[in-house]
C-alpha cells in the first residue's frame, strides 16, 4: 500500500472511531471502557512516522500550543507535588493530555498532507458525512425514545444519540453544521445545495433537541457568523453560494430559532426541557445565574476562591477536574487552568487563542476562513461549559485541522 493511501486509510480509520464515538458503543454493548483506545494511539504514531520525512518547521500556532500545554504540565505537575495534591485522577489527566498532544499534532501533520496533495475537499466531505450520521443518531434517539439507555444518568429528558453525555452531542452537531456549511460555500451544484441546506436545518433542529444550553448558544454565534460571511463580508459577495441559496439558508436558521419556543415543539416538551431552553434565552441576554448556568455559577464561585488563595501557580493538575469538595469539576477550562497552574498559564492560554483568531484573519479563501472560525467559535465558548475540551479527541482533530490551515496558508502553498 503506497504512502498516501495508507494515510487515508488511517484517517477513514480513526475518524469513525471518534466521530462516531465507537468507544462509547462499546462500553454500552460490551462494558469495556475505552476498547478502541489503544488502536487510535497506533493510529496516531502511525501518521507521525509516515510524515517524519516530511516533517518541516511548524506553525506559530502549533508552536504557541506546545508552548502552553507543556508549560501547563510541567507548572501544574510541580504545584501539585509541591501542595502534595498528587493522586491518581492526576496522572490518569496527565497521560491524557499527552495523548492530546501527540493526537493534535499528528492530525496537524495530516492535514497538511492533504493539502498538500490536493486531497482537502475528500477529507472535509467525510468528516461532514460522518458528523451528519453521528447527528442523525440524536434525532433517532428523540423519535424511538431509546435514550435512557445511553445516558450518564437516567431522568435527563435529553437526547444524546451515540454520546451519554447531552452536551457533546450539541457541540457535535455543531460541528456538522459549520462543516456543511462549508461545504455549501464551495459547492456549485444546485440540488446539492438544497440537500446541503436541509442538512443544516436538520443540525440545528438536533441541537435544540439535545437541550444543551451550551450547544444552543453556540449555534447562536455561529449563525451570527453566517449571517456576517454571507451579507457583510466582501469576499462572501464572490462565493460560490448564490443569493437564493443564501436567503433560504437564512430563513432556515430563523426557522430554528422560531421553534425553539413557539408553536407545536415547544407545547410538546416537558418542562424541564422547556425550562433549558428558557435559560439559553436568559444567558443570550446576559442573565448568568445559578438557574440559567445550571448550578455552574455556584461552581465558579468556588473555584474563584480558592484561585484568591493561590493565584500565581495554582493547586496542580487535575486538582480543579474534581473539587475536594463538592466531587464535581469546575465546569470550566479557564478556571481550571488558572487553578491548576496559575496566571501565567492561563495568560498562555489566552495567547494562543487570540493567536488562532489573528492567523485565520489572514486566510485567503472564505471557506476556510468560516470553518476555522467556527471551529474557534465552538472551541472558546464550550470552554465556558466544559474543562476537558483540551483532552476531548474530536477538538483535538478540530485544532490539528485549524493549524495545518494556517500553515499551509503561510507559505502560499496553492491548494485549489
Amino acid at each position: 500500500m503506497s504512502k498516501s493511501k495508507l494515510l487515508i486509510a488511517i484517517f477513514i480509520v480513526y475518524s469513525v472511531i471518534i466521530l462516531l464515538n465507537m468507544n462509547g458503543v462499546f462500553s454500552i454493548f460490551f462494558n469495556v471502557e475505552a476498547a478502541l483506545s489503544p488502536i487510535m494511539l497506533v493510529l496516531t504514531f502511525a501518521i507521525i512516522v509516515i510524515r517524519i520525512k516530511d516533517i518541516r518547521g511548524s506553525h506559530r500556532s502549533m508552536q504557541l500550543y506546545l508552548l502552553f500545554f507543556i508549560s501547563y504540565l510541567l507548572i501544574s505537575t510541580i504545584s501539585a507535588g509541591f501542595f502534595s495534591n498528587v493522586d491518581p485522577d492526576m496522572l490518569i489527566l496527565f497521560r491524557s493530555y499527552v495523548i492530546s498532544i501527540i493526537v493534535v499534532y499528528s492530525f496537524y501533520q495530516f492535514f497538511i498532507y492533504t493539502y498538500e496533495n490536493r486531497k482537502e475537499n475528500f477529507v472535509y466531505s467525510f468528516i461532514t458525512i460522518l458528523l451528519i450520521v453521528s447527528v442523525s443518531f440524536i434525532y433517532i434517539a428523540y423519535v424511538t425514545g431509546f435514550q435512557e439507555r445511553w445516558s450518564y444518568k437516567s431522568g435527563l429528558e435529553r437526547n444524546s444519540g451515540l454520546f451519554a453525555n447531552p452536551n457533546e452531542a450539541g457541540v457535535a452537531a455543531n460541528f456538522a453544521l459549520i462543516f456543511t456549511v462549508r461545504e455549501l460555500f464551495r459547492c456549485k451544484r444546485f440540488f446539492l445545495r438544497i440537500i446541503l441546506m436541509l442538512s443544516i436545518a436538520f443540525e440545528l433542529f438536533c441541537v435544540v433537541i439535545t437541550f444543551s444550553k451550551g450547544g444552543m448558544l453556540i449555534s447562536a454565534a455561529l449563525f451570527v457568523l453566517i449571517v456576517y460571511f454571507m451579507f457583510i463580508n466582501k469576499e462572501s459577495k464572490q462565493s460560490k453560494v448564490n443569493r437564493t441559496s443564501m436567503i433560504i439558508l437564512l430563513l432556515s436558521m430563523i426557522l430554528y430559532f422560531f421553534i425553539q419556543n413557539y408553536g407545536e415543539f415547544y407545547g410538546s416538551l416537558t418542562e424541564v426541557q422547556q425550562q433549558r431552553i428558557d435559560d439559553t434565552f436568559l444567558l443570550s441576554q446576559g442573565v448568568i445565574d445559578d438557574q440559567t448556568t445550571t448550578e455552574r455559577m455556584f461552581l465558579t464561585s468556588i473555584a474563584m476562591d480558592l484561585i484568591s488563595e493561590r493565584p500565581l501557580f495554582g493547586y496542580g493538575l487535575a486538582y480543579f477536574h474534581r473539587l475536594p469538595m463538592v466531587g464535581l469539576g469546575t465546569h470550566n477550562i479557564y478556571t481550571a487552568i488558572w487553578g491548576e497552574a496559575g496566571l501565567f498559564i492561563l495568560l498562555l492560554y489566552l495567547l494562543f487563542i487570540i493567536s488562532l483568531f489573528f492567523y485565520s484573519m489572514k486566510l485567503k479563501i472564505s471557506e476556510d476562513r468560516i470553518l476555522v472560525l467556527g471551529i474557534i467559535v465552538i472551541f472558546v465558548i464550550n470552554g465556558y461549559s466544559s474543562h476537558n475540551i483540551l483532552d476531548d479527541r474530536t477538538m483535538n482533530i478540530m485544532l490539528g485541522l485549524i493549524m495545518a490551515i494556517y500553515k499551509t496558508n503561510s507559505i502560499n502553498f496553492k491548494y485549489n
